[in-house]
């Protein structure tokens, strides 16, 4: 063989291509917000006049999940819990949504709609 170096080098930039394109196709999943399979999150709420306490159940993904919610209001909060309180300043009917991230930065959401009262 008159050139093994070349050989070698060619090999690895061949392996080294191959890992960047599995790479960037799992980036671009990511992006799209391809979620594995099984990962899904529910919103429930239990409400007392214009206060609701809001929780998300998450099946899949991989733990620890980071929670974006959106009351529906204009306020938004960010929380590593599944649950959170909120009150509403005026009655009205509102739909919540929760951004859920695992720890792959796989997404899903969930939203519920509810109507809160004053007193």
């Amino acid at each position: 063989m008159k050139h093994p170096g070349l050989i070698v080098a060619v090999v690895v930039v061949a392996i080294v291509l191959v890992g960047f394109i599995y790479m960037t196709t799992d980036l671009i999943e990511g992006l799209l917000g391809k979620s594995p399979t099984g990962f899904s999150a529910t919103l429930g709420g239990q409400k007392t006049n214009l206060t609701v306490n809001y929780t998300a159940t998450v099946v899949g993904g991989y733990a620890p999940f980071g929670y974006i919610w959106d009351f529906g209001d204009g306020v938004s909060r960010i929380t590593s819990t599944p649950s959170v309180v909120y009150t509403y300043a005026v009655a009205g009917t509102y739909t919540a949504t929760v951004l859920v991230r695992d720890n792959t930065d796989n997404l899903v959401e969930a939203s519920f709609t509810v109507t809160v009262t004053a007193g």
